[in-house]
């Protein structure tokens, strides 16, 4: 007989923890858009009430996570700031939820599904589930690209090439603001610093930093190719946000 163990107190990427974690979350995010899209259609008060609680849930669950790794015991300057893109990004997933602003679901669309899916490819994660972290890690993530994944199949958001410049301007003033700040304080946000991290994959620092810009850049290029042949039609009486 094979024997089967699991590590409960570490986490390893490929483990058997790591696929349980990401059939958890891809289980989540089927069930909260399938839910979504038959009660959009169906009982429109219930699929508004979905949102409501989504978005409040994501504020809670940001609202500890922050608090969680600012405590004096957790704090490390290398991870406690919420200026992760990840950080930005599960906020911007709160709003969301809860209003209909265009570039916020653009954020969502290429930086949620474009970017922050990688975090579960290739988890920055050291913490089992008998730790406080996987869960927060694992929660957080789930909230971006779940709200991602709600935006498209539920809102029925379609990206355009406009919300690609958008984003990619948004990213540029962020790398310029982190760029620095990780350089001058030997950080690694954003995974642009000169920090070990699964970013050595792209090369040394800094020209990496040149590479990860323009591999992004493409990344969500190919992100919005495929809705620049769909037709506004397709989504005749639905209303895109402002």
């Amino acid at each position: 007989m094979l024997a089967f163990s699991l590590d409960l107190n570490g986490f390893e990427p490929g483990s058997p923890i790591h696929f349980i974690a990401v059939g958890g979350c891809l289980l989540a995010t089927l069930i909260s858009s399938g839910l979504g899209r038959r009660w959009r259609e169906r009982q429109p008060k219930f699929e508004r009430l979905l949102r409501i609680g989504w978005g409040v849930f994501i504020i809670v669950t940001q609202l500890v996570t922050t608090m969680w790794w600012l405590l004096p015991q957790n704090f490390n300057w290398r991870v406690s700031l919420p200026i992760h893109i990840c950080d930005i990004v599960a906020i911007l997933a709160a709003v969301a939820m809860l209003a209909s602003t265009r570039w916020v679901w653009a954020v969502l669309y290429f930086w949620g599904i474009g970017l922050s899916i990688f975090a579960f490819i290739l988890p920055s994660l050291t913490h089992g589930p008998l730790h406080v972290e996987f869960y927060l890690f694992w929660l957080t993530h789930v909230q971006i690209v779940g709200t991602a994944v709600y935006l498209i199949t539920v809102r029925r958001f379609v990206p355009t090439l406009r919300d690609w410049i958008t984003v990619e301007l948004l990213l540029t003033a962020y790398t310029l603001i982190i760029f620095p700040l990780d350089a001058a304080m030997d950080l690694n946000y954003g995974y642009i610093g000169a920090v070990d991290s699964p970013a050595r994959i792209m090369g040394p620092w800094p020209i990496r930093v040149l590479y990860m810009y323009l591999t992004q850049a493409a990344v969500l290029a190919l992100l919005l190719a495929p809705w620049m042949f769909i037709r506004r039609g397709a989504v005749q009486g639905v209303r895109q946000p402002d």
